[in-house]
């Protein structure tokens, strides 16, 4: 789909969206008042209580409310308060609320809307001058429109377009009605009360920024994860979704998810609150055995929230709101501290049902198969039953349960469905399993990296972990659960007034994506990393104001959710707690302001530990990134522990651009924006930064063995200390070496592959620069490539780069070429001894004089031997 933010010129200093389907009352007042002066108009921007889309209506005559009474014509009337035998009035129960609609071509003329019934407003003076709702339009369309007129702050005059005339509150208490009267009568005027609008938070779990069928950057086919499939996976709701509200194309996480919820809860990044990771030692320096001999000493974190910083949920109910946080917390690592004391609800939630849950509450298959049939592979695990796989379907339940009984009680809420998905084990109930079991490119991959042949069951034979049908049917789960939010928003009449963000806590890369969907990994490295992959995640955010089908390119951050649902709920940034460090997003989704407005932002990431990744630290500066990696100066003495990254070009961070003389000035942006990282974190981390491991500091602490690190004892058996991840993903010079997964070429063409063994040919990739394991071949298997074209001529050098299962070095074929139907040469390959062990072979290969695009073919031809085909490129010979 297509996202487009349509903006026109702001007036009168107001900005418009075309697209935007509420507009809230300070924007109607500021245009219907165009003739005030502009400090008039200035201050009316000022004081005037909240933007939201939603009100209620009070006479100042009377106090009385205005509500719709469905018994007679839908007439509006005013709700006056009962008065009890002491003659004090009571307040009214759900005063009615409108909605405010524009009406198209008449930037001063707007609608009324009931929020309750969906039916739209008018004056019908046959009709005794009542305001009367109406399901359709009236024969007289100009009857159903109002204009405003400001008072003052909080007080508008409303009068009808079609008879001039000015609307008040007049009749007895037994029959109170809104009638039509001359206008400047002082009986006209309305006060209002703004219905503060309400929350809804869906939080996944390590779900990549390619991980949904939502493209986060619409020229980038692998941005999504059905690349050109748009059937593999199916997430209709979150799509529709977007359609409807805002797609962020640069919305960032935290490396790991216990840090990413801390910011979340805080506003303040992991730097400030002190929770930079799960599992830790609380000290300023992490001193275990287990990190013993590394380069540096990496920090302690904090294992819990400090109760005295204010949080989401408790400034939220001082607002007024019900907080809901149903599901995955995880919060919480201090066995010193009682878990009944560190839950959701000592962090001001009012609804906090699953208490201090971590990861393992989700986990409701206890076999390494995932249950078919009826379930009985799970019978010992009742959760199963109660909860549904990964207790998707009870988070879903309990919230919506919680926003119907807030709705009844009419109290704004904010409600917050963290689920455990898309976190491992994978569980998804076996009928989503079913829906992707047997499609072409799930069975290709069962069969290349599963060793599933055909006739086999994969649901009884294949570990859930191990087949992708399971993840993509949990991902189909969070969308129906998606979808199921959205219906009860529905149900409830709030949708109007309800904003929803979708977005996941931490970077990740999700194994399947470059086999299932023929794309290349769009970005490096995954999650506990501060690379693109551990912190870039996919957001989604829509609502009463945000313009429709719409994608923003500011850099934004986890902390910034929490002051932009504070503002959204107080109508005011002044409510935003002064120590939270985010940005409220409040203006920007709605469009009145930009990306520009967040070009000098910077955003700071923190992760001074050994915990599966590398102790380094992060700063994104408009398009600029600097990753400063503490063990540098030790591992390499000499060589800088800056690298400086530019995203516009590089999202994929392949290019370290530090000191590179082609990139101007590229030393001085680096160490500025290196400085700033360094002395915000000198200024505002809770614990000093990593330290060599010099025996300096701490003289019974094993200083740094580079054997031991790097090599480790292999004649006994022993590993070295740095992991293979941490290998793959430490810092480098100049450019790196792309990952299997990652491999780029040029062009663009469509590719089909044909399975010799099944008789399969399905279309297997558009390979926009996609280069990625194409597929595992046979004897007489071919790949076709549509759209291929040669530009002149003549003999080209092959390079085809490929794994091989059979030992390494043994001769076992050649794959064959041919162009336009044309045989036009081989390239010999050999084994390489593994599925994942590449190798390049290279030939020369005529191509012959043919116009236009054509068909190439790469066919195989050999025994006992299967290949993966990683990529191929021609070079001039």
């Amino acid at each position: 789909m297509s996202k487009t933010a349509s903006q026109s010129a702001p007036q009168n200093g107001i900005f418009f969206a075309s697209g935007m389907k509420n507009y809230h009352l300070s924007t109607i007042i500021a245009v219907i008042v165009g003739f005030m002066s502009a400090s008039t108009l200035s201050a009316l921007a000022q004081t005037l209580p909240s933007d939201h889309s939603t009100i209620t209506l009070k006479s100042l005559r009377s106090g009385d409310y205005v509500s719709a009474d469905a018994t007679d014509g839908f007439r509006l009337e005013a709700n006056i308060p009962t008065v009890d035998s002491q003659g004090e009035a009571t307040a009214v129960t759900a005063p009615e609320r409108f909605k405010v609609e524009p009406v198209d071509g008449l930037v001063d003329t707007f609608r009324l809307k009931s929020a309750e019934n969906g039916t739209y407003v008018r004056v019908n003076p046959d009709k005794g001058d009542k305001l009367y709702a109406d399901g359709t339009p009236p024969s007289d369309p100009s009857l159903a429109y109002f204009r405003w007129q400001a008072v003052d702050d909080t007080t508008v005059n409303i009068w009808s377009v079609g008879g001039d005339a000015y609307i008040k509150v007049s009749g007895s208490a037994q029959t109170p009605r809104a009638r039509s009267t001359t206008p400047g009568d002082t009986d006209t005027h309305f006060e209002w009360d703004v219905v503060q609008p309400n929350l809804v938070l869906v939080y996944v779990d390590d779900w990549a920024w390619n991980g949904s069928t939502v493209r986060m950057d619409e020229d980038m086919a692998n941005s999504g994860f059905n690349g050109e499939f748009p059937t593999l996976a199916m997430m209709p709701n979150l799509e529709a979704m977007a359609a409807e509200g805002l797609v962020f194309r640069n919305a960032y996480g935290s490396p790991q998810c216990s840090p990413a919820r801390a910011a979340l809860q805080t506003g303040q990044s992991n730097a400030r609150n002190g929770f930079t990771v799960y599992m830790s030692d609380d000290s300023e320096y992490d001193t275990r055995d287990k990190y013993e001999q590394r380069p540096v000493i990496g920090n302690g974190s904090d294992l819990s929230l400090d109760p005295n910083t204010p949080t989401l949920a408790n400034t939220l109910t001082s607002l007024g709101y019900a907080t809901g946080m149903i599901g995955k917390w995880h919060l919480r690592n201090d066995e010193r501290i009682d878990r009944a004391l560190s839950g959701p609800q000592n962090a001001g939630f009012t609804f906090a049902p699953d208490g201090a849950t971590t990861n393992e509450e989700g986990d409701t298959v206890t076999t390494d198969y995932l249950p078919v049939g009826d379930g009985s592979d799970a019978a010992t695990h009742p959760d199963y039953y109660q909860y549904g796989p990964k207790r998707t379907q009870y988070i879903t339940d309990t919230g919506n349960q919680f926003i119907t009984d807030q709705v009844a009680e009419g109290t704004p809420f904010l409600s917050i469905f963290s689920y455990y998905a898309m976190h491992t084990p994978y569980e998804c109930l076996p009928s989503s399993r079913a829906l992707f079991q047997d499609l072409p490119q799930v069975l290709r991959y069962n069969e290349r990296n599963n060793g599933f042949e055909q006739g086999d069951n994969p649901a009884t034979t294949l570990k859930s972990n191990q087949d992708p049908a399971v993840w993509l049917g949990m991902l189909y789960e969070i969308d129906l659960s998606i979808g199921e939010i959205r219906q009860t928003l529905v149900d409830q009449k709030v949708e109007d007034n309800t904003y929803f963000v979708v977005v996941s806590d931490n970077g990740y890369r999700h194994s399947f994506f470059d086999d299932l969907t023929g794309q290349p990994q769009p970005l490096h490295s995954q999650k506990w990393f501060l690379w693109e992959g551990g912190i870039r995640t996919p957001m989604v955010f829509s609502g009463p104001g945000i313009p429709a089908n719409s994608t923003t390119l500011a850099n934004i951050a986890n902390y910034d959710l929490m002051p932009t649902f504070v503002e959204l709920a107080a109508g005011s940034a002044n409510a935003i707690p002064a120590e939270v460090e985010g940005v409220s997003l409040a203006q920007l989704i709605k469009g009145e302001t930009t990306a520009i407005d967040f070009a000098q932002r910077s955003l700071y990431f923190h992760f001074p530990h050994y915990r599966t990744g590398l102790p380094s630290s992060a700063i994104i500066k408009g398009n600029h990134k600097v990753i400063y990696f503490y063990e540098t100066p030790v591992r390499w003495p000499g060589r800088t522990p800056i690298m400086l990254f530019d995203l516009a070009a590089d999202i994929n961070e392949t290019t370290n651009l530090y000191g590179d003389p082609n990139y101007p000035n590229s030393t001085q942006i680096g160490d500025a924006l290196a400085n700033e990282l360094l002395t915000y974190l000198q200024n505002t981390a809770t614990r000093d930064l990593p330290i060599p491991n010099d025996g300096t500091t701490f003289p019974n602490f094993p200083v740094y063995d580079a054997t031991a690190y790097l090599v480790g004892d292999p004649d006994n058996g022993i590993a070295p200390l740095i992991t293979n991840n941490q290998v793959r993903y430490s810092p480098f010079e100049g450019t790196r070496e792309l990952q299997n997964d990652e491999i780029d070429s040029t062009g663009a063409f469509e590719a089909e592959q044909y399975d010799s063994a099944s008789g399969v040919s399905t279309v297997a990739a558009q390979d926009e620069g996609g280069g990625s394991a194409l597929s595992a071949v046979g004897d007489g298997d071919w790949i076709e490539y549509d759209g291929f074209e040669v530009l002149g001529e003549g003999t080209y050098t092959v390079n085809v780069r490929i794994a091989g299962k059979a030992t390494a070095g043994v001769p076992t074929g050649t794959i064959d070429f041919y162009y336009g139907g044309q045989f036009i040469g081989s390239v010999d390959v050999n084994a390489t001894g593994g599925k994942q062990v590449w190798e390049t072979f290279s030939s020369t290969i005529t191509f012959p004089a043919l116009s236009g695009p054509q068909t190439l073919r790469l066919e195989t031809s050999h025994s006992a031997n299967t290949y993966r085909i990683n990529w191929f490129t021609f070079e001039d010979s």
